[in-house]
C-alpha cells in the first residue's frame, strides 16, 4: 500500500493542510538519485592532484589564471542544487507539523481540563450528564483523529528518511542527531495524546453511575425511576457512535430496564 492511501481528506478535511507533501519530497528525492555524482576512479583522483600542484607551482609566478578555482562540475552543482531545495522543503514540513501537533494538543488539552471542570463543579445529573457526554465524545473523537494524523505523518517521514538514508546515509545520521532535527521530530513519538485519551476514558468512567438521559415528555418519571439506575456503557457508546445526539436524550438503548 502506498502512503497515498493512507490519506483520507474525508476524515479530517481540516487538517489536510499539515499533512506531509509526500509526494513532493519523494520527487526531489528521485530527482536527486538520478543527480547522485559517482564516485572518482582513481585515474580521476590522480589527474586532480597533478592538476592541483600545477595550479600551486605556477601561481608562484602570480598569473592571474592560476588564481582562479577550479571550475565545479555542473552535475555536481545541480545535485547540490537539488540536495539544498530537498533538504529546506523537508525541514519547513517537519516544522508545519511540529507547530500543528503541540498546538491542536494544547487546545484539546484546554478543552479536557475545561470538561474535568465541569464535572467536578457542577452536577451531573438530568439534562446536564448527556451534553457533558456528548462533549466528551467529541473530544474523544478529536483525540483520535489527531493520533491518526500523527501515525500517517510519521509513517510518511520514516519512508522519507529511508529513501535519503539509502542515498546519504552520512548527511541522514547527521540530521538524524541534530538537535535542530531531533526537536522537529519530536511528535513522532510524544505520548501526550494516549495521555489525554486515557484521562478522557477515565472521566467517561466517573460519569457513568450520575448519567441520566430521559425525554422530554417522561423526564420526571424517568428521573425518580431511574435515578440510581446502572448505564449500560456498550449502548451508549453506540448511541454517540451512531452519531444521534437524540439517541442519548430520549433515553434510547442508553439505559439498562430497571425493575424498580
Amino acid at each position: 500500500m502506498t502512503f497515498s492511501q493512507h490519506l483520507h481528506s474525508s476524515q479530517v478535511p481540516e487538517w489536510s493542510h499539515a499533512y506531509l507533501k509526500y509526494s513532493l519530497l519523494k520527487k526531489r528525492l528521485i530527482e536527486l538519485k538520478s543527480l547522485a555524482p559517482h564516485p572518482p576512479s582513481p585515474t580521476t583522483l590522480q589527474s586532480h592532484r597533478a592538476r592541483a600542484k600545477r595550479r600551486l607551482h605556477s601561481s608562484s609566478y602570480g598569473t592571474f589564471s592560476s588564481l582562479l578555482p577550479i571550475a565545479k562540475d555542473p552535475l555536481v552543482s545541480a545535485f547540490e542544487d537539488h540536495l539544498d531545495d530537498f533538504v529546506s522543503i523537508f525541514r519547513n514540513e517537519l516544522l508545519g507539523i511540529s507547530r500543528f501537533w503541540h498546538a491542536a494538543l494544547s487546545a484539546q488539552s484546554q478543552a479536557l481540563g475545561s470538561l474535568e471542570h465541569r464535572a467536578t463543579s457542577a452536577p451531573t445529573q438530568g439534562s446536564t450528564a448527556p451534553a457533558l457526554v456528548w462533549d466528551l465524545k467529541h473530544l474523544t473523537q478529536t483525540l483520535t483523529d489527531l493520533e491518526h494524523f500523527r501515525h500517517v505523518n510519521r509513517t510518511g517521514v520514516i519512508k522519507i528518511l529511508s529513501r535519503w538514508m539509502h542515498l546519504q546515509p552520512d548527511l541522514t545520521t547527521a540530521a538524524l542527531t541534530h538537535p535542530t532535527w531531533t526537536k522537529l521530530m519530536d511528535w513522532m513519538y510524544d505520548p501526550t495524546v494516549e495521555g489525554l485519551i486515557h484521562r478522557a476514558d477515565h472521566l467517561f468512567v466517573q460519569l457513568q453511575p450520575t448519567l441520566v438521559v430521559a425525554s422530554v415528555g417522561y423526564r420526571d418519571a424517568w428521573y425518580r425511576k431511574t435515578l440510581s439506575c446502572p448505564v449500560d456503557v456498550p449502548n451508549v457508546r453506540k448511541c454517540m457512535s451512531i452519531g444521534d445526539p437524540a439517541g442519548l436524550l430520549s433515553g434510547r438503548l442508553c439505559l439498562r430496564h430497571c425493575s424498580t
